[in-house]
């Protein structure tokens, strides 16, 4: 999981209008709470039993990066193990969430050479 994520960030940051600029440590938690709020939005939909096919049409007619952001914050967001309370799934949502978080920031604070 963690080499896709990091395959996707480097992915969808390369596109990106700073892609040739330093990567500041304001752009690296820019592009990480970007993130982190689409994997969120992914845990969250799992965790309310919304159908993995309802959420993937999200990838219709986006850009190919894009598209590899979306996928893998589905793709993992739903093998996250299924909450069976409400304060089990908010702790779901929140340790997904930070770890897809705090992976971003080490791949890119590596990869800005921070």
């Amino acid at each position: 999981m963690k080499k896709l994520l990091y395959l996707a960030i480097s992915t969808f940051i390369s596109t990106q209008t700073f892609a040739n600029e330093p990567l500041t440590t304001d752009k690296i938690v820019e592009k990480c709470s970007g993130f982190a709020e689409v994997t969120e939005s992914a845990v969250q939909a799992r965790q309310k039993g919304i159908p993995a096919a309802h959420m993937y049409k999200s990838l219709i007619n986006k850009d190919k990066n894009t598209q590899a952001m979306l996928k893998l914050a589905l793709d993992g967001a739903y093998k996250t193990p299924l909450g069976r309370s409400k304060e089990e799934k908010e702790t779901i949502i929140l340790s997904y969430t930070n770890e897809t978080f705090n992976d971003c920031m080490k791949f890119l604070t590596e990869y800005s050479g921070k």
